[in-house]
């Protein structure tokens, strides 16, 4: 399975906040192909172009393209970037300028290959020289790594459209199913059936990934939007109405945008629902939609942390995006209404006849 492109460091250099001789390729000749044929991409033909983002704890391969003028047998369109050490007549250094993010290969290369590792999130420089049994050292090409924080998302905000926002704090117990518990959200409560049944809720959800802005398209995110409706009894004990289901499911190949800043809304409606039973002894029945993973994930994915999992690997699957986990301590991750039985008064008392 291909999913997105992986960079070839051809000749490029990032634009951001880099002085014009940085900016440039050591060879940007339309000879080189803007496509390889292993998946690759020159990094200057991508947007961004020359900046390479990239999930903390992740490593990428990263490829530079050989010089023309070492390796002059090399035919056009030069889209090739896997040799056998035939082929090749140099070595290559890949080094990190002014910064300590990354961990590169040491020293001289072999191959035009670096296996590129982001430990801390972090903006960083790295050049590449191919040098030369003859000439030394060479004209390098550079690129801009970005390593970014691990993805995450929230509820920001909830409303039950029509009705009212939904601000009450809520969590949940131990005693729903394991997929929602423990969680912290918001909550409206109403006795009022006719403002739940056919009503929907609006979800404002807001993505962190730290070092990218925080409305950049790349701001793409799998994940799902669940519904369980628990109806508990006055003895403290649920029974589940239905299983739980997923009301919104962006799977990796569908992500969906989520700013990063003002969050972005999702809408998803209410199942019909039934009030409480006084007969099961029924008090209260909840609507809870939680955050999930798509895929059998359980937690998120970033259009960022997938391609960090490089997924030009041979025999890549759904199954190798890695999942990262809600926090569940920090941050809101459900939005509940609770359709609460009218209230009852009980006995009314006077004084006994008692004089």
């Amino acid at each position: 399975m291909r999913v997105g492109r992986i960079l070839l460091l051809g000749l490029f250099v990032s634009g951001l906040g880099m002085s014009a001789a940085f900016a440039q390729p050591a060879d940007g000749h339309a000879d080189y192909s803007d496509d390889a044929t292993n998946g690759y991409k020159r990094a200057d033909k991508t947007t961004p172009a020359n900046i390479s983002y990239q999930t903390e704890g992740k490593t990428l391969p990263y490829y530079v393209a050989p010089s023309k003028i070492s390796h002059p047998a090399l035919s056009i369109p030069r889209n090739v970037l896997v040799f056998t050490p035939s082929d090749l007549h140099a070595t290559w250094k890949w080094t990190e300028n002014g910064t300590t993010f990354l961990t590169l290969p040491a020293g001289s290369q072999a191959d035009n290959k670096a296996d590129i590792t982001v430990n801390t999130p972090g903006t960083a420089n790295v050049e590449v020289v191919e040098v030369s049994p003859d000439c030394g050292d060479g004209a390098m090409s550079k690129i801009q790594i970005i390593g970014t924080g691990k993805p995450k998302l929230k509820v920001l905000s909830a409303e039950l459209v029509t009705v009212g926002t939904i601000t009450a704090a809520a969590t949940t117990g131990t005693n729903v199913i394991p997929a929602a518990q423990s969680m912290k959200g918001f909550m409206y409560s109403t006795c009022d059936i006719s403002k739940v049944n056919g009503k929907s809720v609006k979800l404002t959800l807001q993505s962190t990934e730290d070092n990218l802005p925080v409305a950049d398209v790349l701001r793409k995110y799998s994940f799902t939007v669940n519904c369980v409706i628990y109806r508990h009894k006055n003895d403290g004990t649920y029974t589940i109405d239905g299983a739980s289901t997923a009301s919104i499911d962006h799977n990796s190949a569908n992500k969906a945008f989520v700013d990063g800043a003002t969050g972005s809304d999702f809408t998803v409606t209410i199942p019909a629902i039934t009030a409480p039973d006084p007969v099961q002894n029924e008090d209260y029945v909840d609507v809870i939609f939680y955050l999930g993973g798509s895929e059998g994930r359980d937690g998120v994915a970033s259009s960022i942390s997938h391609r960090s999992d490089n997924p030009l690997t041979a025999g890549f699957t759904t199954a190798n995006i890695t999942s990262y986990p809600y926090d569940k301590t920090n941050d809101e991750l459900f939005a509940m209404v609770r359709l609460t039985d009218k209230p009852k008064t009980g006995p009314i008392y006077h004084i006994p006849y008692n004089y």
